[in-house]
């Protein structure tokens, strides 16, 4: 179902934007009415010297589950209102003051046509303010030949007086729903909009908004990355002179995880569900914060042997660009890598180490820029929380070449040892696994700092059943992302 989509795409463009389908809105308000009305439920209510007493016997809806979100039909209003779609029917009953048990009479009524406004205020969507319509269906008498006077007094004080007072009473509890325990990592900020959207299916909530870093996610929580072999440096220094290139190797590169979105990140349909949010490519970069995350790698590593030397490697990250995985339901950042790694080679000579040569290796021009992408994926947990799940989508090889920049003394070493030493001794052997190792825990702290908690499913289950099926549904397009949260229950 892309109409959620497409409305809050229309009125939130680039900002952020979230929304609650009637069933989240309507079971919250029913379950208000319900407690509110349960505090009286059988509690006798007997006046001075009556003789006669009263008690609420019954407060039942027609349907626990019907409700929509609707615009409030004032003429260039923009509120918006919860209108339940289904009838209550409370019942009174009139007893004996000194034999509660002995009824007298019933009085039934109906409640209905509820059309409840709702506001954004502090994060928090308030309902108040009611309008509805309570009638009275019926006065039934257990005795119908009953004419007692006081009898229909009392009929009388509740059908039009007492009832009508106790219901206001009952609706006008403020309800408070808290957008910050449904979606624990975002706050909404003071200035939310709220529309109707999906035909009036669900309140949009359109704001501008911050990550809430009480709920930072744990950097420990990242993805178990592996690493490749590097390749094997090849010596090219065969007829070369002095700053060509003499040889090409490579680093370890982490090993992409491979998931599978329709398969590796739980039950995630294609479509909407109860609650969720619109992630437009502003949020979404808000969102996966790796522009901030990714810092050069500097790395230097020495060693003091009859030949030795001291190497210097710089790993750059450029900066993220962003896109949305219509294939998969998720949002795509990649990074370009520079690596440049600075080698001066020395040998241990009468007790002082004189420079004999040096190189520099780089990416090599057949792979200038080297691509890093990681994916970020909805995710539903055991206890309906939806997460945003990060993972290595792909990563290149990090191929470098590597050039003579300096050669001090001939007369001993050539440029094919140079080459050798620096390709072997120092890319292969040393700053292989380094660099690589490096770069792995980097990826895997980029996607941690990213996998927030976006959707608390508990706040919108508030049903008793407990075989549930939750799931993470999702609707992508180029330029924006839904994620939402849905459950399945033995009775839906």
């Amino acid at each position: 179902m892309r109409k959620i989509h497409e409305d809050l795409a229309y009125y939130a463009d680039d900002r952020f934007a979230a929304y609650l389908e009637n069933e989240a809105l309507g079971e919250v308000l029913q379950a208000s009415m319900n407690q509110q009305a349960q505090t009286l439920l059988n509690k006798r209510i007997v006046p001075k010297d009556s003789i006669l007493g009263a008690r609420l016997s019954t407060f039942e809806w027609a349907n626990q589950n019907a409700s929509t979100a609707i615009s409030d039909p004032n003429p260039g209003s923009n509120k918006i209102a919860v209108f339940l779609d289904t009838t209550a029917t409370i019942a009174v009953e009139v007893f004996q003051a000194d034999a509660p048990a002995n009824v007298l009479s019933t009085i039934r009524f109906s409640l209905s046509e509820i059309r409840i406004p709702i506001a954004y205020q502090n994060n928090k969507i308030l309902l108040s303010q009611p309008e509805y319509s309570i009638k009275v269906d019926e006065f039934k008498r257990a005795n119908p030949g009953n004419n007692d006077i006081e009898l229909a007094r009392m009929e009388g004080v509740i059908g039009y007086s007492v009832v009508p007072k106790a219901i206001a009473n009952i609706l006008s509890q403020p309800v408070a729903y808290d957008l910050s325990i449904l979606f624990p990592s975002i706050h909404f900020g003071s200035n939310a909009k709220l529309f109707a959207v999906n035909k009036g299916k669900a309140v949009g909530i359109v704001t501008e908004f911050r990550m809430n870093e009480g709920h930072l996610p744990c950097l420990c929580d990242g993805p178990d990355i592996g690493l490749k072999p590097p390749p094997v440096f090849q010596d090219d220094s065969q007829g070369k002179g002095e700053g060509d290139t003499i040889g090409a190797g490579g680093l370890s590169t982490p090993i992409p995880e491979r998931k599978d979105p329709h398969k590796d990140f739980g039950l995630r349909p294609n479509g909407s569900g109860v609650a969720g949010l619109y992630i437009s490519r502003k949020t979404a970069s808000a969102i996966t914060r790796i522009d901030r995350a990714a810092k050069d790698i500097n790395l230097s590593v020495s060693d003091n042997g009859f030949i030795g030397f001291t190497a210097d490697a710089t790993v750059s990250f450029g900066e993220a660009s962003l896109s949305f995985d219509t294939a998969g339901g998720g949002i795509f950042v990649d990074q370009d890598i520079a690596v440049t790694v600075k080698v001066a080679v020395t040998q241990d000579l009468c007790f002082a180490r004189i420079p004999i040569g040096g190189g520099l290796a780089f990416c090599s021009p057949l792979h200038p820029n080297p691509n890093v992408r990681l994916g970020f994926y909805p995710a539903v947990d055991q206890q309906g929380t939806v997460k945003l799940r990060g993972t290595l989508v792909s990563i290149d090889d990090l191929n470098l070449t590597l050039v003579a920049g300096t050669i001090y003394d001939l007369m001993d070493f050539g440029i094919g040892f140079l080459a050798e030493f620096i390709g072997k001794n120092v890319l292969n052997n040393i700053l292989a696994d380094k660099l690589g190792s490096a770069i792995r825990n980097k990826l895997k702290e980029q996607i941690s700092s990213s996998q927030w908690d976006l959707v608390d499913g508990v706040p919108v289950v508030v049903r008793n059943d407990v075989r549930r099926i939750f799931s993470a549904p999702y609707d992508v397009g180029p330029n924006s992302l839904l994620i939402s949260f849905d459950y399945r229950n033995a009775d839906r």
